[in-house]
């Protein structure tokens, strides 16, 4: 068979070498099309801030923690529902195992406990990496802590301020020997947050979750209790300037109606976050995570 050759010849070779020379850079096109659209993708629900990068957005933040408030009982608290009426207010959901020491690491770190190593009361990792306290140092910002052990074991590194640590709770002493002792500690609390000179401030009030624990949170036992803490939540939050200060009042969990927590009820699961003071818009129906307490 006689070759090809010629100038037909030629012609198809060259055809055939476009073809491929074409379909190896609408390959290399379509390739970085591709991998553009993964690299070069922004979304639109990334916070963007409408202030300098660094500039104050607040003065000063407390967060307070209500140990063992259930979402439902908080909205039966004058005193959460005044910050409610000027501020914002919504509902956080905890992770699991939704136990105290694991609840505050989450609340330190932004990361959810099978992430920050704290899984359980007593035996746990301690947890490592940043957290708020550490970014605090990072910029400046001096840090105070009322609180119980675990933030003093975990994080008392960062606090240039400490309360001294709470006396062995009360229990199965009776309601009225745990109010006194919400009470007593309030006011040793409310002068510590008075005279406290920290722009990040952590404060706990346990006396709900004593409660709930030895005799159930619907009892009439508990209500009186509560009645306590509401009071304490007040004092504490007068102590401070809210034209200078963010409040931030959250619970760790819940407790099931006849006392404990750990579990995915959703009377544990569910508790209250409420914001205000400086800067903070009235708003409601905030449906949140307790992860996004660190970032916020």
């Amino acid at each position: 068979m006689a070759s090809r050759s010629g100038p037909a010849g030629w012609s198809v070779a060259l055809i055939c070498t476009a073809i491929v020379a074409a379909g190896a850079i609408g390959a290399r096109v379509i390739a970085t099309a591709s991998w553009n659209s993964v690299v070069d993708y922004h979304t639109p629900y990334v916070l963007q801030p409408r202030t300098p990068f660094g500039a104050r957005l607040v003065d000063r933040v407390m967060l307070v923690v209500l140990d063992g408030l259930r979402l439902d009982q908080s909205r039966e608290m004058p005193e959460m529902n005044e910050l409610r009426a000027v501020g914002a207010d919504g509902v956080s959901r905890v992770g699991l195992p939704s136990l105290s020491n694991p609840a505050r690491a989450v609340m330190a770190t932004g990361s959810w406990q099978e992430v920050n190593g704290v899984t359980n009361n007593s035996h746990y990792v301690p947890p490592t990496g940043r957290n708020i306290f550490s970014n605090a140092n990072a910029v400046g910002l001096r840090v105070g802590l009322a609180t119980i052990d675990f933030w003093h074991d975990n994080y008392g590194i960062y606090a240039r301020e400490t309360f001294a640590r709470f006396p062995k709770e009360p229990h199965d002493q009776g309601p009225a020997a745990i109010a006194a002792y919400q009470h007593d500690l309030c006011d040793g609390i409310t002068s510590f947050v008075r005279v406290s000179q920290a722009r990040l401030l952590v404060v706990d009030l346990t006396a709900v979750d004593i409660i709930s624990h030895d005799i159930g949170p619907l009892t009439d036992g508990a209500s009186q209790v509560r009645a306590e803490v509401n009071a304490c939540l007040g004092r504490v939050v007068k102590s401070v300037d809210l034209a200078k200060t963010v409040v931030i009042v959250t619970s760790d969990h819940g407790h099931i109606d006849t006392g404990g927590h750990g579990g995915d009820e959703p009377e544990v699961m569910k508790t209250p976050l409420v914001i205000a003071g400086q800067n903070v818009r009235h708003t409601s129906g905030i449906v949140a995570q307790q992860i996004d307490i660190a970032p916020t």
